[in-house]
């Protein structure tokens, strides 16, 4: 509460959640599809803080992308923290 939070994960597309999942979501997150970004570039354009919890190849270029004070809070040690160039790098958890 008090946070505006945007998503991204490559493995969801609500175009294609169905049938007990799809009920799932819109009894017990129906934000869910409002707050999830298909382009992993919009949520990082829009957010202060971006958290990577996935150590997918898809979120290495994370780094790169940010901006002057944003901060990357890397759960998943999936970002290089030579990449980051301008923001803050948070290694977590690993």
């Amino acid at each position: 509460k008090g946070y505006s939070v945007l998503l991204h994960d490559p493995n969801v597309d609500m175009e294609r959640v169905l049938g007990a999942n799809r009920r799932f979501v819109e009894d017990e997150v129906p934000y869910l599809p409002e707050r999830l970004r298909a382009d992993m570039r919009d949520v990082i354009a829009g957010s202060e803080v971006i958290v990577v919890a996935n150590p997918g190849a898809a979120f290495a270029g994370v780094g790169a992308m940010l901006a002057p004070g944003q901060a990357l809070v890397d759960l998943a040690h999936a970002v290089d923290p030579a990449t980051v160039t301008r923001g803050e790098y948070h290694g977590l958890a690993w």
